[in-house]
C-alpha cells in the first residue's frame, strides 16, 4: 500500500479504504506540517498527480503568480513576485467556475498579466474588487479557489 505522500497501487484487500473498482491509483497525502503554507501543500499535492489523472479534456493547473484563483495563482491577494501571505483561515472563500481555458491562460500569460490585485485586467478580478470594497470585506481576508481545480 502506498506510504503518505505516495502514489501507489490501489488499497489492498481488507485495507478500510472503500475505493472504487475502477480507480488505478491510491494517493494517500501526508498532513500538513504547522511550517508549511496552506497553498505550498495543496501545490505539492497536485505535483503528485499526473495529467492521466485527470477527467478527459482538463489539463492540469500550473502557476500564473499574482492574484490568481487557487490553483493557477494563490487564491490570496498577493501582489506579482510577492510571497505567499498569511493564510486567511477564518476569512472568506469564493468557490467559483474555472471559465478559463489553457488558451486563455497563455493568453494572460502572453500578455504579461501578472495577476495585479490594484491593477486587475480581468473583468472576474475588476468586479471581485468592486464586490469585497463594497462588502467591507479586507482583500486579505478573502480566498478564491475554483470547483474545477
Amino acid at each position: 500500500m502506498a506510504e503518505a505522500g505516495e502514489l501507489g497501487a490501489p488499497a489492498e484487500a481488507g485495507s478500510n479504504l472503500d475505493i472504487d473498482p475502477q480507480v488505478t491509483r491510491v494517493f494517500i497525502a501526508h498532513n500538513r506540517r504547522l511550517d508549511e503554507h496552506p497553498v505550498d501543500y495543496f501545490w505539492a499535492l497536485i505535483q503528485h498527480l499526473d495529467p492521466a489523472d485527470y477527467p478527459e479534456g482538463v489539463k492540469p493547473p500550473y502557476h500564473l503568480g499574482g492574484t490568481w484563483g487557487f490553483s493557477g495563482g494563490s487564491g490570496l491577494y498577493r501582489k506579482p513576485g510577492a510571497p505567499l501571505p498569511p493564510f486567511p483561515f477564518g476569512g472568506v472563500m469564493f468557490v467559483g467556475s474555472n471559465l478559463n481555458s489553457v488558451a486563455g491562460w497563455k493568453k494572460a500569460e502572453d500578455r504579461g498579466d501578472p495577476g495585479d490585485p490594484d491593477d486587475p485586467k480581468m473583468t472576474y478580478w475588476r468586479n471581485m474588487k468592486k464586490l469585497l470594497e463594497l462588502a467591507e470585506v479586507d482583500r486579505s481576508s478573502a480566498t478564491t479557489t475554483s470547483c474545477g481545480s
